[in-house]
């Protein structure tokens, strides 16, 4: 029995507890899907259950897109397992990537995949996010995880960094190492290189830090 969940009605149910902060981009992504790509079999459903198609609960199974449970709201609540079928969009890398690379449009595309092998931290509703590096080394062909990705730090580990003191009239500026990596905004510690002193300071820009006070 194969029920066609239509993107325009689809509802979905609230993903199970241990379900991780990547549920949102799955209901956004089976909503989004159309007949062609997601189709249902329910084994052992009722006839009557195909004019409930725009009615239906999905529930993924452990943040896989293609397993889980669909939910008739027309038929006393009764839930059948589904197996979905068809192709889901992704990102694969182009080329093969070192650690700490940039992964962007450059070094990336969109492709498809099984959706047997589709899990949730493989999905990017509103594209590959900006200004993100990966975590490890990528093989040309690799599918991007949300795990192999982060924001491009403003301020690296054992960068030579400016340091800045800024006070009413007067900006001073010196020089430092970062002792880790640092995000736009974030605090450390940095060693003034000229002094030998240890000092926090926040990253404000890429390769200038400026000292807390």
């Amino acid at each position: 029995m194969r029920i066609l969940l239509l993107a325009a009605g689809l509802a979905l149910s609230t993903l199970p507890a241990h379900a991780n902060h990547y549920e949102d981009a799955v209901q956004q992504y089976l909503a989004s899907l159309g007949v062609d790509v997601f189709s249902v079999q329910v084994p052992g459903a009722p006839s009557d259950l195909e004019d409930c198609d725009q009615r239906a609960i999905v529930t993924p199974k452990a943040n896989r897109l293609d397993r889980g449970v669909v939910e008739s709201l027309c038929d006393s609540g009764r839930t059948y397992p589904f197996n979905a079928t068809g192709v889901a969009t992704v990102f694969a890398t182009t080329r093969s990537l070192s650690r700490w690379s940039p992964v962007d449009r450059s070094s990336s595309a969109e492709a498809q995949a099984n959706l047997r092998i589709v899990r949730s931290d493989m999905l990017f509703p509103d594209g590959l996010p900006r200004g993100h590096e990966s975590t490890r080394p990528l093989r040309s062909g690799s599918y991007v995880r949300h795990s192999d990705l982060r924001p491009t730090p403003a301020i690296r580990k054992r960068q030579a960094v400016t340091l800045r003191t800024q006070m009413p009239g007067l900006v001073f500026d010196t020089s430092g190492e970062a002792i880790r990596d640092l995000q736009l905004g974030e605090v450390g510690k940095f060693i003034n290189t000229r002094s030998g002193a240890t000092v926090n300071a926040r990253a404000i820009s890429q390769g200038i830090a400026l000292i807390e006070r």
